[in-house]
């Protein structure tokens, strides 16, 4: 079998083939796993994206369930997060977190929305420290978000 750079492994997972008639094209999925030979190592990609889940991110999102969770797919590979303290991947249906000091936790639908209205990471809130804890008080609708040791966020 013969070596691929990964530029060439980057253009064979670029690869689409087009059904008569003109209809959308779909994505080739033995070019993507052949792309699938070029992931970093501590990464991993879900098809059909060919985005990298990385490290403790990644981690999280298989204990959660991978696409089958509420994350869904990748919708980014692993960006740095501002002031280099942390980590975060994009889903569909959300992100995870990780920062050295509090580890990944997925953030998402209307705590990420509030946590953004905040400054997310930069702001007063700084990184989640636990998962996302949904309660609701005595069935009056209202949400609580716990994150950096109190009661960070509540609203309806």
């Amino acid at each position: 079998m013969q070596d691929k750079t990964t530029s060439e492994v980057a253009a064979a997972a670029a690869a689409t083939t087009v059904d008569e008639g003109n209809a959308p094209a779909v994505q080739d999925f033995a070019a993507t796993a052949a792309a699938t030979a070029a992931v970093a190592a501590g990464c991993q990609i879900y098809p059909p994206t060919s985005f990298q889940v990385c490290g403790a991110i990644r981690d999280k999102y298989n204990q959660m369930g991978g696409p089958t969770s509420f994350l869904l797919f990748p919708k980014s590979n692993e960006l740095t997060n501002p002031g280099n303290t942390g980590k975060r991947s994009e889903f569909i249906g959300g992100n995870i977190y990780w920062s050295a000091a509090t580890g990944a936790h997925p953030v998402a639908h209307e705590f990420l929305f509030k946590w953004g209205d905040h400054g997310y990471e930069t702001g007063f809130l700084k990184y989640p420290k636990t998962d996302e804890i949904v309660w609701f008080p005595r069935n009056r609708g209202g949400l609580l978000y716990a994150a950096s040791g109190s009661v960070s966020a509540a609203f309806s």
